[in-house]
């Protein structure tokens, strides 16, 4: 079983919509994983602390594709910051945007997912277009199944 360790987490305001396809975990751009709580508070905070850090972002979805490293598969949704105001994708990103940025929809353990499955996530999300609006901090160890927030009361300036 893959563990990520302590991880940051951005998470979408339109969560309702989103609930619709929720597998096991909420859905979620990973900022940055792998971390040890205290390095998650202390980059949590600097992204709080940060005057060039946005209350939200707007993303598009790109078409799913599917991951598969150390038996752990997902099929996540690529995604690009997307400006309301010029109604397009914007190229530049924010200091803390991860490479390779992308919302999960589903993991699984042990084998890839189907080309079939990956076709299926394709035809039904329709809404292509998420606010993400929150840092969190996740300890990701163990099953999805078990992942678990840590408490925003830990989490402090």
């Amino acid at each position: 079983m893959k563990n990520f360790g302590y991880c940051v987490w951005m998470i979408p305001n339109n969560e309702e919509y989103l609930n619709l396809y929720k597998r096991g975990f909420s859905h979620h751009l990973s900022v940055k994983t792998e971390m040890t709580l205290s390095d998650s508070i202390k980059f949590i905070n600097s992204l709080k602390q940060n005057s060039d850090v946005v209350n939200s972002i707007n993303v598009i979805l790109g078409d799913a594709i599917s991951s598969y490293e150390d038996n752990f598969a997902a099929i996540e949704f690529p995604v690009y910051i997307y400006n309301d105001e010029i109604q397009e994708e914007q190229s530049e990103k924010p200091w803390w945007w991860p490479d390779k940025a992308h919302i999960s929809f589903e993991y699984q353990y042990d084998e890839p997912f189907s080309l079939e499955k990956i076709q299926e996530w394709n035809r039904i999300v329709k809404c292509k277009k998420i606010t993400l609006s929150k840092f969190i901090i996740m300890k990701c160890d163990g099953s999805y199944l078990e992942w678990k927030k840590v408490p925003e009361e830990m989490i402090s300036d």
